[in-house]
Formats: C-alpha cells, sequence, structure tokens
C-alpha cells in the first residue's frame, strides 16, 4: 500500500508527458502542469492521476499517524498530509480552472503546499 501512491501519481503523469503534444508539453518549453490545462487532450490523465494518488495517500499518512512515537513524527505526518491534499488541489484547481468555476484561481496555492511543504514532510 506505501508504494501505491507514488506509483499512481508518477505514472500518470510519466504516461501523460509521453503522449502530450508539443504544443501541451515538452520538457524544455512547458510546465508539467500545462497537461492538467483545462481543454489539453492530458488534461483528465494528469488531474486525474493527481487526485486519484492523493486519495490513495490518505490511508498511507493515517497509518504512519497511529504508527507515531512522538511530536516530531506527527508534524511530518501532518507535512505529509498538507502534502497529499495540495496534491489533490492541483488536479482540482487545474490550470485556468477560473474558466469552469470559481473566479480565482487555487492553482498556485495547491502546488505551493504540494513543492513548497513536501521536503520538509
Amino acid at each position: 500500500m506505501t508504494e501505491t501512491n507514488p506509483l499512481v501519481t508518477l505514472g500518470a503523469i510519466l504516461l501523460a508527458t509521453l503522449v502530450a503534444p508539443p504544443e501541451t508539453f515538452s520538457w524544455r518549453a512547458r510546465a508539467l502542469s500545462d497537461m492538467g490545462r483545462y481543454g489539453a487532450p492530458t488534461f483528465p490523465l494528469f488531474n486525474g492521476g493527481l487526485i486519484v494518488g492523493g486519495l490513495i495517500g490518505f490511508p498511507f499518512a493515517w497509518r504512519l499517524w497511529t504508527a507515531s512515537r512522538n511530536r516530531l513524527e506527527r508534524v511530518g505526518v501532518a507535512l505529509l498530509a498538507v502534502t497529499v491534499i495540495g496534491q489533490i488541489g492541483v488536479g482540482i484547481f487545474f490550470l485556468e480552472h477560473t474558466a469552469v468555476y470559481l473566479e480565482r484561481s487555487l492553482h498556485p496555492v495547491a502546488a505551493l503546499s504540494v513543492f513548497g511543504v513536501a521536503p520538509f514532510a
């Protein structure tokens, strides 16, 4: 169970990079999040992988929480949970989600909670 979250998430991202047309993604010219942009051919694969992988991460985080022995370990698990929530948020608040729903873009906040918090978790 512990390896399922990264396998689902990274597998979906890798697959999306392989099937994305150059105008949607390239390693030198486009961001990964461009594959999750509304209307991109990789939209369901990329965002779905982030959301499903994140949802799979919650039971793992819970197991870590219940097995933690001290406050420092619980802080690490709490940071992991924030990262998982951010990962799901990147999938839900994809680039240009404001064209579909909400007036304010929450993609930068979600992305920052993944890339800014994960190294500390």
